[in-house]
């Protein structure tokens, strides 16, 4: 009885534990440009682009050297992070929240391009913010910025100002400077 009882438990353990269908990219320059079902894993020194028609119906976790860059598309559960300094998000929609795990590094690891943004519905202009909360706004490419970041350290978030918004910000900054 207590060997069934094992057998059992490990098995469910297994289940709940270890992830299915996740595919493992460690080198090389890639791009998802339309709909799969499994969740992605990057490691090594894998680069890793999500573009317009590209989606996953699982998780993508990040990791060791990999990089991110989302363009568009959709990931339907989490973006984990793990000691990486290069995700970049300018498009796209996340159906999970981002989870930014403990750092081997010092420099933040997450990139927003964008406007408009706001903490837990707080504006913000750009910068770089180390609270976990609920990130607002509109992306580079016009996709609606909305989703949960988890900081289990204080890597930070930089948000950056689209192309626009930063060349009204420079003729502003010429136009004070010439009236001087």
């Amino acid at each position: 009885m207590k060997k069934t009882v094992f057998v059992l438990s490990l098995l469910i353990a297994v289940l709940f534990v270890v992830p299915a269908n996740a595919t493992t990219i460690e080198v090389g320059i890639h791009t998802l440009s339309f709909g799969i079902q499994e969740s992605i894993e990057l490691l090594g020194n894998a680069e890793f682009y999500i573009v317009d028609g590209g989606s996953t119906q699982g998780y993508v976790d990040v990791r060791e050297n990999a990089k991110l860059t989302m363009l568009g598309g959709h990931i339907e559960g989490d973006l984990i992070a793990v000691a990486v300094e290069n995700i970049i998000i300018k498009g796209g929609t996340i159906g999970g929240e981002i989870k930014l795990n403990p750092p081997t590094i010092a420099q933040p690891n997450l990139y927003i391009y964008g406007s408009n943004f706001a903490i837990d519905g707080v504006p913000v202009g750009p910068g770089t913010y180390l609270q976990s909360g609920r990130y607002t706004g509109t992306l580079e490419n016009g996709d609606q910025l909305d989703l949960m970041i988890a900081q289990a350290s204080g890597k930070g978030v930089v948000l950056v100002p689209e192309p626009v918004t930063l060349g009204l910000l420079g003729l502003g900054g010429l136009m004070l400077r010439r009236k001087k």
